[in-house]
């Protein structure tokens, strides 16, 4: 029995000695110096496909998204060119909380949408009422408002907004002609042009046509 508890001590002293030199940073833990992992992450917030970061003409700040206490979901040209966008509705598909509300008149003249269920008779241009018949093309992004956002845009419905801000002119001189047909004899074309009027590019320009041509079901 003295024997074994003598096994016994030197077993638990051993061990002891050991998690010190560990602890200590003796050889086997010096063996592992020289290992480094190296973990690199990217941000998906700030990085997401076919979405703006910040939503300044909306919410009156220049803070991204991720930190501005309002629910806005930001839709870019990205998104509308590459889903070849007609109007404002096949835009709003890809937005939560939102659905078809009237959808009276020629070209949707009359079209409202609906936020949280409430609806959305009127859009904002740049931040301003405007009439609903828009063509999407001739604009930037879509930025929409979720929740009641009256203190920015003044009397609105409780669901929300819809704002669409216009395309810059570019110091770069570009131009795009676009056309297309579709089903109920569609026929449409678009032409963008920009550049600068001067060397200094202090004095910029930006001219959008669009026609569209189409019958009913």
């Amino acid at each position: 029995a003295v024997r074994r508890s003598a096994a016994g001590a030197a077993g638990t002293a051993g061990a002891l000695a050991l998690a010190l030199i560990l602890i200590s940073g003796g050889p086997l833990a010096a063996q592992s110096d020289d290992e480094s992992i190296v973990i690199e992450g990217t941000r998906i917030r700030d990085n997401v496909p076919y979405s703006g970061n910040r939503a300044d003409s909306s919410v009156r700040s220049s803070q991204p998204l991720s930190e501005t206490p309002q629910s806005v979901q930001v839709l870019d040209d990205s998104l509308i060119d590459e889903q070849r966008a007609e109007d404002i509705g096949d835009v709003l598909h890809n937005v939560s909380n939102a659905s078809q509300g009237n959808s009276f008149g020629v070209a949707g003249a009359l079209e409202s949408y609906n936020l949280r269920g409430f609806e959305v008779p009127y859009y904002l241009v740049n931040g301003l009422r405007s009439l609903p018949l828009q063509d999407i093309a001739s604009f930037d992004r879509v930025e929409v408002v979720k929740g009641p956002a009256s203190i920015l845009f003044g009397a609105i419905e409780p669901g929300g907004a819809i704002n669409l801000v216009s395309r810059k002119p570019a110091g770069e001189t570009s131009s795009r002609v676009d056309v297309g047909v579709g089903t109920f004899n569609n026929h449409y074309g678009q032409v963008d042009l920009t550049g600068s009027l001067n060397e200094d590019r202090t004095l910029l320009y930006r001219l959008y046509s669009s026609v569209r041509d189409s019958e009913t079901f």
